[in-house]
């Protein structure tokens, strides 16, 4: 299974999920893609960036949204001057990632993330996630903050896609916020 998304819009917009590879449907998901606009009230930097395509492997879901089950376990770590502050995860407001890798509950489930990807899975909040992280922990801090600091950047935030133990951690975006944002 194949993803094929535009690399000048954001937010899933334009991205076509190949569930069986021909050549057929690759073309027209290109196509597609390629005619995609930049969506009205994005960040000016987005309206910069020269169209194009990306392809890549889907990385596999391990049931992080009950509402949405196909959606891979997102870590959005913020650095601010080159250092891993924590994070969150993509579906959720309701926990924090500290500096160390400890997740800490936050009671925040009355947020548009909950009711749009539903409660928190119960593996999570239970340990499962925690150790998750602690297994790939080193990396993801030292690749997030060579990232920062590589780039010179005062604040970034690096995405990764976790939990496949055959693709292993893997940066799905680096965003530079501007604001410090989520």
């Amino acid at each position: 299974r194949m993803v094929v998304k535009p690399r000048h819009a954001a937010c899933g917009q334009g991205m076509t999920i190949l569930r069986e590879a021909n050549e057929e449907a690759m073309r027209t998901a290109l196509q597609e893609a390629l005619e995609v606009d930049c969506k009205r009230g994005e960040t000016w930097h987005l309206y910069q960036v020269e169209k194009g395509v990306g392809i890549e492997q889907i990385y596999p879901s391990v049931g992080a949204s009950i509402k949405d089950p196909d959606r891979p376990l997102e870590l959005k770590l913020q650095t601010i001057w080159g250092r891993v502050i924590g994070g969150t995860i993509h579906t959720s407001q309701e926990i924090w990632v500290t500096a160390c890798g400890r997740v800490l509950r936050c009671d925040n489930r009355k947020s548009g993330i909950r009711r749009k990807y539903g409660p928190i899975p119960a593996w999570i909040l239970d340990g499962g996630f925690e150790t998750m992280l602690q297994e790939h922990w080193t990396f993801l801090v030292s690749e997030s903050e060579s990232i920062a600091r590589l780039w010179g950047l005062d604040e970034v935030r690096v995405d990764w896609f976790l939990g496949c133990p055959n693709l292993g951690p893997r940066i799905c975006e680096v965003t530079w916020m501007g604001t410090g944002d989520r």
